[in-house]
């Protein structure tokens, strides 16, 4: 089964119109059971929980849910349009709760779900700074998630928020990658990747990652063999490109299918 910070969430990092009501995030009581149920429905309502009828119910899961935020080993946080649940998120804070494996100073980003017909606009980058938040809050110094391969909006959003491609996993029949967001230093100055594929100064690379190779390159996150490759060479992921990222009247180069920025 995959794991929830796993789950595809499509279309989650689409440039979009503003959302036409107020948003407002915020973080679940422990003591607030019926937020805790609603925050868990939600994510079953969407595919990126599930309860297992021969093990638990949805009381017995909010219950146990209820005790791991009591125990401060990981906090929710939600956002709401009025009184419409549209995002949740969760922060886990010890290691081995839902299963997540991360170091003492480090909290684990274990999804985020946005409402059908809420992507795109900039719900899911409010939602991760928010989880940046209850992780510094908590004293920890990064930030780590887990993301299979395909899972390219999933991707697209952690590394436009400052997360760092620098690891390759495999489980069972799954390629994942893993991800890492330092909480201590300065933000990164921006740099415009589509001003430099479309200039022809960054191009998708197919020698060898040695020390003529160009600092900045362009690999398909599916193919994992040249990730992990250009990984053990230094090399870090630092952004997803699309092919609509790219005007279509441009005379400069393209890119026809989704590609990740590497650098070092």
């Amino acid at each position: 089964m995959t794991s929830e910070s796993e789950r595809p969430i499509p279309d989650e990092v689409r440039e979009g119109k503003e959302q036409e009501r107020e948003l407002d995030i915020s973080r679940i009581d422990p003591e607030d059971r019926d937020g805790i149920e609603a925050y868990y429905k939600f994510e079953v309502d969407h595919g990126f929980s599930e309860i297992d009828p021969k093990k638990t119910t949805l009381d017995g899961m909010v219950d146990f849910r209820q005790t791991q935020m009591r125990e401060e080993k990981l906090k929710v946080a939600v956002a709401n349009e009025g009184d419409e649940l549209v995002a949740t998120s969760v922060v886990v804070l010890e290691n081995g709760t839902m299963g997540k494996e991360m170091g003492e100073d480090e909290a684990y980003a274990a999804g985020t779900v946005v409402m059908d017909g809420k992507r795109g606009g900039g719900i899911g980058e409010k939602m991760a700074a928010e989880q940046d938040k209850i992780a510094r809050e908590a004293g920890k110094k990064s930030m780590v998630t887990v993301i299979t391969n395909t899972n390219h909006p999933s991707m697209r959003l952690r590394m436009k928020t400052g997360y760092r491609l620098e690891g390759v996993e495999y489980r069972a029949d799954e390629v994942n990658y893993k991800y890492r967001k330092d909480l201590t230093g300065e933000t990164e100055e921006s740099i415009d990747w589509v001003v430099e594929v479309a200039d022809g100064r960054l191009n998708q690379y197919s020698g060898d990652f040695d020390s003529t190779a160009p600092d900045q390159i362009l690999i398909d996150p599916e193919n994992q063999g040249a990730v992990e490759v250009a990984i053990e060479q230094g090399y870090q992921g630092m952004h997803l490109l699309r092919p609509e990222d790219f005007n279509k009247g441009n005379e400069g180069a393209t890119i026809e299918k989704n590609m990740v920025v590497f650098g070092r």
